[in-house]
């Protein structure tokens, strides 16, 4: 919700797990976030294999209105001790 407010277009890309959507208790893993300020869709695509294979992990799921981070609201260690538990 915070690149939105931004970008806008956002995209997410989950490194190791492709198919889990970070859903599964026992998986934690890195996501790559891709914020653009064109309003031009990207193709994603590259001509290198192990490269293709990142992208077409792309998360085509909207994810639900959240709480937009500021200066004034960034609770990173409330957010970061919540998922550790």
């Amino acid at each position: 919700t915070t690149y939105k407010e931004i970008f806008p277009q956002v995209y997410i890309f989950p490194v190791q797990y492709p198919n889990s959507g970070g859903q599964e208790k026992n998986y934690f893993q890195n996501f790559l976030l891709v914020a653009l300020k064109t309003d031009q869709k990207p193709t994603f695509s590259s001509s290198d294999p192990e490269l293709n294979k990142y992208l077409s992990h792309r998360f085509s799921v909207e994810f639900e209105q959240g709480i937009v981070l500021t200066d004034e609201y960034a609770p990173v260690e409330y957010f970061a001790t919540k998922a550790l538990h």
